[in-house]
């Protein structure tokens, strides 16, 4: 009778240990996946950043070059309105300051 309470005793050890190394087994894998996809993404954002910036360096946009130097004669109020579109505000008051009659342009007060 002893020694069958001793075998069970063993056995439910033996189960306990297995479970135990079952976890830690586990546990060791999911850290593992975890490290190895983390590495995965940050290495693809690396090379994706590399590449745009070995494109972007490679890029020579014209400094002076309008949509209109293209096209010919284009009208002053056609200018104007790309000047707004492409322009950001202070290079606008800038460009109408240094080119036109801008006295009025002080006057006007935006709100925004």
């Amino acid at each position: 009778m002893e020694n069958l309470r001793s075998d069970d005793f063993l056995m439910s050890l033996y189960r306990k240990i297995n479970r135990k190394k079952r976890v830690k087994a586990l546990q060791l894998s999911l850290l593992l996946i975890l490290i190895a996809s983390t590495l995965s993404i940050q290495f693809t954002k690396m090379i994706y950043e590399s590449k745009m910036k070995q494109l972007w360096s490679s890029y020579t946009p014209s400094v002076n070059a309008y949509e209109w130097d293209y096209i010919g004669v284009v009208a002053e109020t056609e200018s104007l309105e790309y000047l707004i579109d492409e322009l950001d505000i202070d290079e606008l008051v800038d460009f109408i300051v240094k080119e036109y009659d801008a006295k009025w342009l002080n006057s006007i007060k935006l709100e925004g």
